[in-house]
Formats: structure tokens, C-alpha cells, sequence
């Protein structure tokens, strides 16, 4: 993910992205109310429930071509910090 992304997603405390994907869903020919019904609260879970057994995560994410990237820490109380991360050779 590039720094906006990381802000978008990682930084909207429960953010869950369920709404964009039901969205998008419903506006392609193959949206399918019972689909989209069956997603809510899917999404996010997994990740935010890091906090749970964690001080602190950190993410470390990059644009594909690209060594250079972007660091998230957050504690999980509500706010987060960010920052330029190098060599990033995954």
C-alpha cells in the first residue's frame, strides 16, 4: 500500500472496508443482494485483533518496484504514527 492508503485504511480506527466493497459489488452485473449481505463484518477482524494480544504492531508496506516504503506503529489507544521506511526488500 502506498503512505495515502496506509492513512485511508490502516489510520480510520474500525475501518472495515465492507461498505466500499458492498458498493462496488452492487454496482457490477453481478451484484447479488444475498452476496453482499453475507460480508458484513468480514473485513478487518483479523487485523484488529492484533491488539488484543500486542503492545504495539507495526506495518511495514511498499508499492511493488519499489525499496522504499512506509512505516505504521500504533498501540491500538486511537492515533498512530507513520513514516518513511527503507530497504524494503520483501
Amino acid at each position: 500500500m502506498s503512505r495515502e492508503e496506509i492513512i485511508d485504511n490502516l489510520g480510520t480506527i474500525a475501518k472495515s472496508g465492507s461498505q466500499a466493497f458492498v458498493k462496488k459489488l452492487n454496482e457490477s452485473d453481478a451484484g447479488d443482494e444475498g452476496v453482499s449481505d453475507s460480508i458484513i463484518g468480514q473485513f478487518g477482524v483479523g487485523f484488529y485483533s492484533s491488539f488484543v494480544v500486542s503492545d504495539h504492531v507495526q506495518v511495514f508496506s511498499r508499492v511493488s518496484d519499489s525499496n522504499t516504503g512506509v512505516r505504521w506503529v500504533s498501540d491500538g489507544c486511537g492515533s498512530y504514527e507513520i513514516s518513511n521506511a527503507d530497504n524494503l526488500d520483501f
